[in-house]
């Protein structure tokens, strides 16, 4: 529709149109669209209506160029007029009609019959709501208005009130909407929103300073997508709808975790930051002194903004209201020149009027509200689960924080969060007998894997991370019992991993996944991880040994983790139940990392360095790591071993291409503590192969005998290719290219393929070989360089591009 009215508006001239008249035409139609929702974007509300949203909306008018051509004051919308909003009827009728205005949306772009805005929501009929005369003037237009007021009453609007939804539970309520309303008024003041300067932390532990303004009312915080770029932050995604004014739809894709620390003493805080574009386009205050007259210098020096009465300064982010009463201190002071300063752990921060001699033409209003609305399009199943998604890591990072506890050794005691009843498990022990019998036959069929299955179970016992359930205790109720089988690789170094099977149905047709929350994503960048390890002179790499059976699940939930074995077949049934975080439950990964996490918020203050290497170096139960310096190697090494054996993680697997730092590490008790190698030895680290004596990162190829291929065996062997960060991917896209190849020669899954198509492939698969001849630098930055250069190249062609 824009660009139909743009070409309109061209018509008259055959000449390149100018940045002025388009600027101008923009104006106009932002100020024709702000009037009216249209017909088709309005919610349809089926009788299948889906779950209602919390949506956050930031709101924030600027200044409209212009004169009203009802009560020749500066330009607002003929709605928000108060000359047109205190008449009748009758008289809002009259006006319209003398000023030519549209009927439906009471634009004065175009008139009635050009309108395609919603008709009259009282009656139905072609007219505005505010001029129908079937409803009643003195209802058209009360509701209590938020925002700027001024000496002078503020303008009415309709404005739907809300209320805000249970979080424990999806019900269905009718729409609701809420409006921003800007008064108009001659004044004799003007209003200071209360922002201070801030250094929020970013990726490299460094302070960014921004400004940020406090907001008492929002239970949100936000960030501009701008600032959170400076920050390089880990992204979450994480939707939610903002409505603006008029309904105009935009949104937040998700939020950054940052922690903020005030420029007056040691008050910090971390807080999720939602991105938006824009906050505000700043706060215009007419012919505001650039320093107030009766204030000391004293009281300047500590302002949280020192420059609260710059029009131009820009607003990096909005504190909500958790950060905004944690802030606050017990006394308030006011001044000649502007009404209050509130004393903050931030600094004095100013707000409230500023007390001027001139007239103020309009003022400015930054408000947040919330909104209930139902999403009809076909991203409705996407948005309903999103927002459930959402829901659930919230409650899943409460009930972590709510039940957290510790046992003697400091070791972590935790909840496994529950969203649902669990009596609405069925029987699981007839269908756990009936698989166990399954591998039992198959254990007996291979000697090699009982005895491993059985070291297996025998050290969970020893270990204390399971016990037996006593007979007049089997039939305690609530219970769940989890199957489990054994994966077994004989060419690997860890032949055997016992998976248990959680997402088994009951008889009920419910499992134990299906009613516990999986918790947010925790989990670190693979690429980036693997990026950071390629920049430090030395490389440092470990694990976790056995990561999730080191945290305690509360022992009155271990009924749900009951296991049957017995060691041979002849022997009875054994029941027991694991006591620690299981594999193959779904908050088993976030447990485990969320815990990773408590420890570096607990040294985040004294120890922020390590703890920002805690929450960013661990891939769930592997680190990977580095220093330019031997001594900062070493520190890293010795205090994170400490910091993480005092909750009871045991670091294990150390390697370095630093033989100083080597040869300093032992210990008799553990074998597997360090890693010595051999000049041609390897490690993995992330999947990628690297050789700490070399220090080169390097590609294993395994050989490919099959003369004959299908393209299932293609596309594993595909798979079987580890490439995280791009380095061989200009080799490996021919591979796909291929398989896209044969799609399109319809051979199926299972058939050999055609000659031709077969040495092609064949071909391919030895050239790969090659590559296990080729060495990679780890390190991709050398010396004590300062600065560095990227350059990008990208190219694309019919079948392939890159970057």
């Amino acid at each position: 529709m824009t660009l139909k009215r743009w070409e309109e508006y061209t018509s008259d001239s055959r000449e390149m149109p100018q940045y002025e008249k388009l600027e101008k035409f923009m104006v106009e139609q932002y100020n024709y669209l702000e009037a009216f929702e249209r017909k088709c974007g309005e919610p349809k509300l089926s009788s299948s209506r889906t779950p209602k949203r919390i949506s956050t909306t930031l709101v924030a008018r600027p200044d409209k160029p212009g004169i009203c051509k009802i009560c020749d004051r500066p330009w607002h919308p003929v709605y928000r007029c108060q000359s047109f909003l205190h008449n009748s009827v009758a008289g809002r009728r009259e006006l319209v009609g003398k000023i030519r205005a549209c009927w439906q949306c009471l634009s004065i772009e175009h008139r009635a019959s050009e309108c395609d805005g919603r008709l009259c929501s009282h009656c139905n009929g072609k007219h505005n709501y505010l001029l129908c005369e079937a409803k009643s003037s003195g209802t058209a237009g009360s509701s209590q208005v938020v925002g700027y007021q001024g000496s002078s009453k503020a303008a009415n609007t309709n404005s739907a009130t809300y209320s805000r939804p249970n979080t424990d539970e999806l019900t269905t309520k009718k729409s609701s909407t809420s409006f921003c309303t800007r008064a108009i008024a001659t004044v004799h003041c003007n209003t200071v929103l209360p922002t201070c300067v801030v250094a929020v932390i970013d990726n490299r532990n460094q302070p960014i300073y921004g400004r940020f303004l406090l907001d008492s009312a929002s239970e949100l915080s936000f960030m501009t997508k701008e600032f959170a770029d400076k920050l390089s932050l880990k992204f979450h995604r994480d939707s939610v709808k903002i409505l603006g004014i008029g309904n105009v739809k935009t949104g937040t894709a998700g939020f950054v975790t940052a922690t903020f620390k005030s420029r007056f003493g040691n008050y910090s805080a971390k807080t999720n930051f939602y991105v938006v574009p824009e906050i505000t386009q700043g706060h215009q205050m007419a012919n505001f002194p650039k320093q107030p007259l009766h204030t000391a210098n004293e009281i300047l020096e500590k302002l949280a903004d020192p420059e609260f009465q710059n029009p131009e300064r820009k607003i990096d982010g909005l504190l909500g209201s958790a950060i905004f009463f944690d802030v606050l201190r017990r006394s308030d002071r006011s001044f000649d020149d502007f009404s209050s300063c509130i004393s903050t752990t931030l600094g004095l921060v100013v707000c409230g009027e500023i007390r001027l001699n001139q007239n103020i033409g309009s003022g400015h209003c930054l408000t947040l509200v919330k909104t209930t609305d139902f999403v009809d399009s076909p991203d409705t199943a996407y948005f309903s689960k999103a927002s459930k998604r959402s829901m659930e890591d919230s409650f899943c990072e409460t009930k972590f924080l709510s039940t957290l506890k510790f046992d003697s050794e400091g070791r972590f005691i935790v909840d496994l969060p529950f969203i649902s009843d669990p009596n609405k498990l069925g029987n699981s022990l007839d269908g756990a007998t009936k698989r166990f019998k399954n591998l039992e036959k198959r254990l007996e069929q291979n000697e090699n894997l009982k005895e491993q299955y059985s070291n297996f179970i025998e050290e969970y016992l020893r270990m204390g991370h399971m016990e037996l359930i006593e007979s007049q205790h089997i039939g305690n109720w609530p219970h769940y019992y989890l199957p489990h089988h054994a994966i077994f690789k004989e060419s690997t170094t860890t032949q055997l991993r016992v998976v248990f099977d959680a997402s088994f149905k009951t008889s009920k047709g419910v499992s134990l996944n299906d009613i516990i929350a999986s918790g947010p994503a925790l989990q670190n960048d693979v690429f980036e991880i693997l990026t950071a390890f390629r920049f430090p002179k030395y490389g440092l790499t470990a694990d976790i040994a056995k990561m999730y059976r080191q945290i305690w699940i509360n022992s009155s939930q271990w009924d749900f983790q009951r296991i049957l074995w017995r060691s041979k077949p002849t022997e009875p049934l054994r029941h027991y139940r694991l006591k620690t975080v299981t594999y193959g439950t779904r908050s088993a990964p976030f447990l485990a990392i969320r815990c990773l996490h408590y420890i570096s918020e607990e040294i985040e203050q004294s120890e922020p360095e390590i703890a920002h290497n805690i929450k960013t170096k661990f891939f769930m139960d592997d680190y990977l790591d580095g220093a330019d310096s031997l001594e900062e190697l070493q520190l890293k090494q010795s205090q994170l071993e400490e910091l993480l054996r005092s909750h009871g993680f045991q670091l294990r697997k150390w390697c370095s291409n630093s033989q100083e730092l080597m040869s300093s590490l032992h210990n008799d008790l553990d074998k597997h503590y360090c890693i010595n190698l051999s000049e041609d030895d390897t490690i993995k680290a992330l999947g990628i192969t690297w050789n700490p004596k070399t220090d080169d990162l390097m590609v294993n190829v395994h050989e490919y005998s099959h003369r004959e291929v299908s393209k299932r065996m293609i596309l594993a062997d595909l798979h079987t290719f580890w490439d995280p960060i791009g380095l061989l991917s200009p080799v490996f896209i021919r591979g796909r290219m291929f398989l896209q190849e044969l799609w399109q020669s319809n051979v199926t899954w299972d058939d050999v393929l055609p000659l031709k198509l077969n040495k092609k492939w064949n071909a391919y698969r030895k050239q790969l070989q090659v590559l296990n001849n080729m060495k990679i630098s780890r390190r991709v930055w050398f010396g004590n360089l300062q600065t560095a250069e990227l350059h990008g190249f990208c190219d694309a062609s019919e079948k392939a591009f890159g970057a």
